[in-house]
């Protein structure tokens, strides 16, 4: 890397970034405004001479974009003036150049001179603010998705980028946290090093930390005031890639240039590597030997880093035809992809791959998805397709995780494993619904796939969706409406977006998903949807010899305040597989524990053979809630609680409702069903106390400790003035100040009490079969008995707290309460006394 000059020092002091010294400033009397059309002769030195456009549409802004137009979208660029001017045309020959390779630029502010605004208190104010770049980006993706514009389909607003001089760098830095936003540049700017400035823009160096896409730094050199801004800033990112170069040009730099000189050439070649992946343009700024390191005008003082990503995406059909769409992501070194073939992990999804938010901006599933860019720097391929009838997938979907997706699936695996950028091993993974079609995939055996890694899925989807015999908040919600689905971003292929509607057309037939599971009340119920016994096709515990016959290594994790941990740990207990149990909610990653660094981990032993020891560490790992500093987590080659002793709680009536060690005296509580249980949560995947809404017993303080370490289980003996009643029961915790916490949940229509030998290991528990012979309505007055399992616990109870249990008979998470409840409601009678009324507590000594 080549230094012209010693390093600069940072001094800190404020320094004024002046006008664009290449900018022509605003006369005293304005222009008039120019009618709508073509300005000019085409120019600038590319391969599509560019042309200046005034939109009425758009007369705020100042559009370059190539006279003809070539195939395919074109990236976007969207453009702040130096000294923030209103004046569109101030970068003219700059910005033609850019736009003549091959890419559509709005530049801020009108193609006309108008003065500075001044505002009513008297304050001078920047002539454009930081806002119209969203509305740049916006008003593209309004015109690209319309197809009455001559841009329809010509703007890809995929792969945007922000840039500026001077004042309007600072604007393109302010606007470069956008998720629409791919890539940034910066020219003769950085954030002030005081607060202050001639611009009035606010912005601080904190707001680097928001960047989430590269960034390059161009500046006139040491002569230049932005110079020492821009190198401060440079030497505060270290989370995404940073280039900072400069030429010994000054503030001006060489926009006034024909062609907008050595800083345009810059540009391109920046904007070809980023939003292009042009492997060329990225050695302009990569390696000891790298283009503008060996350019005897320019100093490079910072490189980005070597690794990165290609994306496309394509259609690929699986056995009978149907289109789905997937979305590969190649890793690469110093902007070029990795051409050994390489191990792929492959995810599944309903919630759409890739997609435009209402306002534009893009939502990107395999950014956000558990592992997948630690997988990538790691060497991987990440896949990501979206299922049939969903997203930008052709088909309609006959179920939910059902065995034609899971063909599905087991086709693109294959698909995957033989193509050149691969090397014939796949792994998946995936959390919630992703999970689950990760399980229902492997569940097939595909010959390629290798390991999965499945967060917060079910293993007996009967047992899971209508626990007890009772529907709750999963699987429940409505389906999202086919407008959501032409959110999704066209395949490459797709130019026009008429194979995405095309596709969603097909959607229309999907089988509603809420009322799928709402038709079945018995797991032997045929569905009127699919005709079948619908329960057992989507298991997936008749698969589980599939699973272990085929060898395919596996992980399951799960949180503590999450339904499906307790489905997780059964799945650990019958695949003999590995075990993660965090704290927190729904696949939230769990604290001081790099679920990244675990799923790298993982898929480097099972995909490429490395003996990084994963498979000789203890092979199950969970949280202990309120443990001592520093014993939160433990680690054994023993499931959660495998090491606790029973400890049985009785349900009493001394005074009011207690729970005690000591056996109760014979009582009988009665309580009517409350239903105004209702949450604004729209999904609450956990439950606050519904002490308000039936019985409770509380324990006396502890005296000590309590460590509570398995599943809890509670038997209850019920009598009902009803054929059939349905009754929640939850374990909490009450702090010295009356503060209350669930701590578990379980719920079992009474009807639904027989219980049975389950087809796969359930650690002891009571199974509740469901089946429609196995159905016991009730004797309205006569006692029964009940026994639920309630979820998994980990967890100190401290000194001084107390132990309570709460009984009702609806639940907020009930979606359907309006349809079920019963009018008037229910009167449920707790019989208390005896060993029947009890809490039985997995205990650690």
């Amino acid at each position: 890397m080549r230094k012209r000059s010693s390093t600069i020092a940072i001094t800190g002091l404020w320094l004024t970034l002046a006008l664009t010294a290449g900018a022509q400033p605003a006369p005293p009397v304005d222009e008039p405004a120019l009618a709508p059309g073509i300005i000019g002769e085409p120019g600038g030195g590319g391969a599509w001479p560019a042309v200046l456009e005034v939109r009425a549409d758009l007369q705020t802004h100042t559009l370059y974009r190539p006279a003809a137009l070539p195939e395919g979208p074109l990236p976007l660029l969207v453009w702040g003036n130096g000294g923030c001017s209103n004046y569109g045309r101030s970068h003219e020959r700059f910005l033609r150049h850019i736009a003549s390779n091959g890419y559509i630029v709005i530049a801020l502010g009108h193609a006309w001179r108008q003065a500075a605004p001044v505002a009513a208190d008297g304050e001078t104010r920047d002539a454009t603010e930081a806002a119209q770049m969203d509305e740049a980006m916006t008003w593209a993706a309004a015109r690209n998705a319309d197809p009455a514009d001559e841009l329809h389909g010509r703007i890809d607003v995929s792969r945007i980028a922000l840039a500026g001089h001077s004042c309007g760098g600072l604007q393109a830095i302010k606007m470069s946290a956008d998720p629409r936003v791919t890539t940034s540049m910066i020219f003769a700017s950085g954030v002030y090093n005081r607060p202050g400035g001639r611009s009035r823009i606010q912005v601080s160096k904190d707001e680097l930390l928001n960047l989430h896409g590269p960034i390059a730094y161009f500046t006139g050199g040491p002569d230049d005031i932005a110079h020492a801004n821009a190198s401060d800033d440079a030497a505060r990112i270290s989370h995404v890639p940073v280039f900072f170069g400069w030429l010994p040009v000054g503030h001006g730099g060489t926009f006034a240039e024909e062609n907008g000189g050595a800083w345009a050439e810059a540009a391109v070649a920046w904007l070809d590597w980023q939003l292009r992946g042009r492997t060329d343009a990225a050695g302009t700024f990569q390696g000891a030997d790298c283009g503008l390191c060996r350019d005897e005008r320019w100093t490079v003082e910072r490189q980005p880093v070597a690794t990165g990503y290609l994306r496309s995406s394509r259609y690929v059909e699986v056995r009978d035809g149907t289109r789905l769409a997937l979305n590969i992501y190649r890793p690469t070194r110093n902007g070029v992809a990795v051409d050994a073939p390489l191990p792929v992990v492959f995810l599944f999804t309903p919630y759409r791959a890739r997609y435009r938010t209402a306002d534009g901006r893009v939502s990107e599933l395999a950014g956000r998805s558990m592992g997948a860019q630690a997988l990538l720097e790691a060497g991987y391929v990440i896949a990501e397709a979206d299922v049939r009838g969903k997203g930008a997938s052709f088909g309609a979907r006959r179920g939910f995780q059902d065995r034609t997706e899971a063909q599905d699936g087991h086709d693109l695996v294959q698909w995957l494993a033989q193509q050149p950028f691969a090397n014939g091993v796949v792994g998946m993974m995936g959390c919630s619904y992703l999970g689950g079609s990760t399980m229902h995939v492997a569940s097939t055996a595909p010959p390629a796939l290798k390991a999965i890694f499945v967060g917060a899925s079910d293993i007996d989807k009967f047992d899971f969706v209508r626990s007890g015999g009772i529907t709750a908040q999963f699987n429940t919600r409505p389906d999202e409406p086919l407008s959501d689905d032409l959110m999704s971003i066209p395949m490459d292929e797709d130019r026009d977006g008429s194979l995405l509607q095309q596709a969603v057309a097909q959607h229309a037939d999907n089988t509603p998903m809420a009322a799928l599971w709402y038709s079945m009340p018995f797991r032997d119920s045929v569905s009127p949807y699919t005709g079948n016994a619908y329960w057992e096709e989507v298991g997936p515990y008749p698969y589980l010899q599939t699973i272990r016959d085929a060898g395919i290594a596996a992980y399951f994790w799960s949180n503590l305040k999450d339904e499906p941990t307790s489905q997780m740990i059964l799945a650990a207990a019958n695949l003999d597989a590995k075990l993660l149990v965090g704290p927190g909610t729904h696949c939230a990653p769990p604290p001081d524990f790099s679920l990244d660094a675990e799923v790298v981990r993982f898929f480097d032993h099972y995909l490429k053979g490395s003996d990084n020891g994963i498979d000789r560490e203890p092979r199950h790992t969970w949280w202990v809630e309120q443990a001592a500093a520093g014993a939160h987590w433990q680690r054994s080659d023993a499931l959660p609680g495998a090491a606790a002793q029973r400890q049985q709680w009785h349900l009493g009536m001394a005074g009011a409702g207690t729970l005690q060690r000591a056996a109760a005296t014979a009582a009988a509580l009665q309580f009517t069903v409350d239903y105004a249980v209702g949450s604004d949560e729209y999904f609450a995947f956990w439950v606050e106390s519904q002490d308000a809404h039936g019985p409770i017993f509380t324990s006396a303080p502890l005296t000590a400790p309590l460590h509570i370490e398995g599943y809890p289980l509670m038997k209850l003996r019920v009598a009902a003035d009803r054929e059939d009643v349905n009754v929640f029961a939850y374990l909490e915790e009450v702090d010295a100040a009356g503060k209350v916490e669930v701590l578990a949940s379980g719920r079992l229509a009474a009807s639904y009490r027989a219980t049975a030998e389950a087809p796969y290991d359930t650690l002891g528990l009571p199974w509740h079969p469901g089946r429609t012979a196995d159905r016991q309505l009730l004797v309205p007055g006569q006692a029964v008995d009940l026994e639920i399992a309630l979820l998994p616990v980990s967890r100190v109870i401290p000194a001084g707290h107390r132990l309570r249990v709460s009984v009702t008979g609806a639940d907020p998470r009930q979606r359907n309460l309006a349809d079920i409840r019963q009018d008037p409601p229910p009167v449920i009678t707790l019989l208390l006394g005896g060993a029947t009324a009890h809490l039985s507590l997995p205990v650690r000594p």
